[in-house]
């Protein structure tokens, strides 16, 4: 199993991010077989949003220090925590990264949550 890292999304990441949207390999399974096009001003508008609302979180998921994708979450109570994964990098697709997101990463993220939310 390779070595995933996370870390909190930056602006850095905004064009990355884009790419991935507008890929219709990635976008094409969750309903959008065109992809997506957002700029980086959409997409930063997006996050701000998002990194608002108490109890959310948007993370890049690094492969060797590579964003790779992203895990945005968000805490609805005390013991719910809705989550959304994306592998981006479409070559990084299919290789059970989605997966180790969800061993390693999701089971912090929400005992974190819970603990700042309640």
């Amino acid at each position: 199993m390779r070595r995933l890292s996370y870390r909190s999304v930056r602006p850095d990441d905004y064009p990355v991010m884009a790419a991935w949207y507008r890929d219709p390999r990635v976008m094409a399974p969750v309903g959008f077989p065109e992809g997506i096009s957002k700029t980086t001003d959409q997409i930063a508008a997006t996050v701000a949003r998002d990194m608002a609302r108490p109890g959310a979180g948007w993370d890049i998921i690094l492969l060797d220090d590579r964003p790779i994708g992203e895990f945005i979450y968000s805490m609805k109570t005390s013991d719910a925590l809705t989550f959304d994964i994306t592998i981006g990098d479409f070559s990084c697709q299919q290789n059970g990264f989605g997966s180790q997101v969800l061993r390693e990463h999701l089971p912090i993220v929400a005992r974190a949550q819970a603990r700042n939310m309640w």
